[in-house]
């Protein structure tokens, strides 16, 4: 695959990675579904497993994109645009 195709990949990864750490979190479950909408343990780890390995696979998506040496600048680069765009997400998305 082309390196833009795996930058791409990297960015996505790295948005839902965010994405589901965030909702792990008592206070942003609460603005996505809703107030008295119960997080369960079972869920919060579960959401904060997957949000990890979408974070390695962004990783490692970089890593594919443009080696060792480069892929390692181009993650930070991904990781604060997927940041970025995740807040922007929160701050402006209606809540429940």
């Amino acid at each position: 695959m082309s390196a833009v195709v795996w930058a791409v990949v990297s960015i996505v990864a790295a948005f839902g990675g965010f994405v589901a750490l965030s909702l792990a979190m008592d206070r942003h479950h609460e603005q996505v579904f809703g107030r008295g909408a119960d997080l369960p343990r079972r869920r919060r780890v579960a959401l904060r497993l997957t949000g990890t390995g979408a974070l390695a696979v962004s990783l490692a998506a970089s890593l594919a994109a443009q080696g060792p040496t480069q892929g390692w600048v181009l993650w930070c680069g991904v990781l604060t645009v997927a940041a970025v765009g995740q807040v922007l997400a929160l701050t402006y998305a209606p809540h429940g």
